[in-house]
């Protein structure tokens, strides 16, 4: 039993990681900054209005994709994701729980 769940699991991931890289395909597949392709991450420029943790991986996925769809998602690789999400912490927190960030 534990093992086809495992199995399960394994089908899964590797199916989210091809949408996944569709995804980075779609947006140029280098970061807007330093123009990188290694260790690329999805970023909302302008925050997004849901909490990756309160979903399933799927459904992170779907959300992501509907995000691409209309325009408010682009592509940072982890050093420039990390610096941009420092500086604007406060801002993206107060957006998340519905307060006006200024």
């Amino acid at each position: 039993m534990k093992r086809d769940r495992h199995k399960e699991w394994i089908r899964l991931k590797s199916r989210l990681q091809v949408r996944k890289a569709f995804l980075i395909v779609q947006l140029g597949g280098k970061c807007r900054e330093c123009e990188t392709t290694e260790n690329l991450e999805l970023d909302h420029p302008n925050g997004k209005p849901w909490e990756a943790k309160k979903m399933s991986p799927r459904q992170r996925m779907k959300q992501y994709e509907e995000d691409n769809i209309n325009g408010q998602l682009s592509l940072l690789c982890r050093s420039c994701n990390g610096s941009d999400g420092a500086l604007n912490k406060e801002f993206y927190s107060a957006i998340r729980h519905g307060k006006a960030p200024f």
